[in-house]
């Protein structure tokens, strides 16, 4: 009986120090541990593609970390980025997901930044995922079916530029447009020919009246300059009598003149108001006497 009891204890033993063993290899593969030795980034990717938890994290291409989780977040997916306390990040960091292998895993490549500000661990940070050789093997297929939807329409149009190429009706119309064309070709060449002599004089003439103008522009150099000197002299006049009357009248309407003292006086236009009224009176008074005995005139002359 006790050699069986001991058997068993050995057993257990051997048992619980394999567990021990093969949790600690597998910790160890995984950076696994028990201490709190690492610091939590967060950083949003719009996909991680085939990225899992335990994959690692370099820094500046050096392993210093491992993905500790992985959440769907809206459009995207939300990584907890377990890495080593003494690595310093900054805040112009950079976080791509990139290709760990050819055989195509994945991993996590922080750039730590050169601005000299740490790292905010509370805020999430924003991620790019580099294309791998799975994700081009992908876009080629996309791309092998537009080139081969565009192959199908060039092969549609050759068609029927091949049809139309071989029509009788089409080619008739061709071939009588480029006689057609020949021959207004010829008849321009021979007007040409015929007309040479003119153009030759033509040209001749408009080159006698270039050289003509410009002579005329030379010798007449300072006449035409005392001219416009004179002509802008009259416009600076010009511009000083208008200042001028303009002048005069805004001190007629100001009343600092005698003429507009004169106009805007309210007494004497109430003068001359009641010397036309009482002037009418008297008109009418002779018209009456005119059209009656006459005009009676009552002096005394002494």
């Amino acid at each position: 009986m006790k050699s069986d009891r001991k058997t068993e204890i050995k057993v257990g033993f051997t048992v619980i120090i394999g567990i021990i063993i093969f949790i600690w290899i597998i910790g160890w593969a995984k950076d696994f541990s028990f201490s709190s030795s690492y610091k939590i980034v967060k950083v949003h990717f719009e996909n991680t593609s085939g990225l899992n938890v335990g994959d690692n994290v370099t820094v500046n291409g050096v392993k210093k970390g491992l993905v500790d989780d992985i959440l769907l977040s809206g459009k995207g997916v939300l990584l907890s980025l377990a890495i080593e306390k003494e690595v310093k990040l900054y805040s112009d960091a950079i976080f791509k997901i990139s290709m760990l292998d050819l055989m195509g895993g994945k991993k996590v490549e922080i750039s730590s930044g050169k601005s000299g500000e740490e790292l905010n661990y509370d805020k999430i940070f924003e991620g790019e995922f580099q294309n791998d050789l799975p994700t081009l093997i992908a876009d080629l297929g996309k791309i092998q079916t537009n080139v081969s939807f565009t192959l199908t329409k060039l092969n549609k149009t050759l068609t029927s530029v091949n049809d139309l190429l071989t029509d009788d009706s089409f080619k008739s119309g061709l071939r009588k447009s480029v006689i057609n064309m020949n021959k207004v070709s010829s008849q321009f060449s021979e007007l040409l020919q015929e007309n040479k002599n003119v153009l030759k004089d033509l040209i001749s003439n408009a080159n006698k009246l270039t050289l003509s103008a410009d002579t005329i522009l030379k010798d007449n150099r300072g006449s035409i300059n005392e001219s416009l000197k004179n002509l802008n002299l009259l416009s600076q006049r010009a511009d000083t009598l208008f200042s001028l009357s303009n002048n005069f009248m805004n001190e007629i309407k100001s009343r600092k003149n005698n003429l507009g003292k004169f106009l805007y006086n309210e007494t004497f236009y109430n003068n001359l108001d009641s010397t036309l009224s009482k002037l009418n009176e008297l008109t009418r008074i002779l018209i009456i006497q005119l059209k009656g005995d006459g005009i009676n005139v009552d002096a005394s002359i002494f």
